[in-house]
């Protein structure tokens, strides 16, 4: 990010808060897109973290049904990677 960007961002408290929370969703999104299998990658994304509950955005049913099959598998490779979470959606 640009020096310019960044003195931005930095300029409010509520800047700061959403510029740390975009970050936190980039790292999460790279971190899924290292575990998820590569036909569901394509077709879904990181949506949001709240309360230690992720939740991703599929672009179809077919895709949300294998992604909450998956749930249970993919949230022990997010641990193993270090992310706590309590919940995946």
């Amino acid at each position: 990010m640009s020096q310019r960007l960044n003195s931005y961002f930095g300029a409010s408290p509520e800047l700061r808060q959403l510029s740390s929370k975009a970050g936190q969703l980039l790292a999460l999104q790279r971190l899924y897109e290292q575990i998820a299998p590569a036909s569901l990658m394509r077709h879904s994304h990181v949506l949001q973290l709240e309360r230690q509950v992720l939740t991703l955005a599929a672009n179809n049913g077919a895709i949300a049904a294998k992604l909450r099959q998956l749930a249970p598998e993919l949230t022990l490779l997010l641990q193993n990677k270090d992310v706590r979470l309590l919940e995946f959606r």
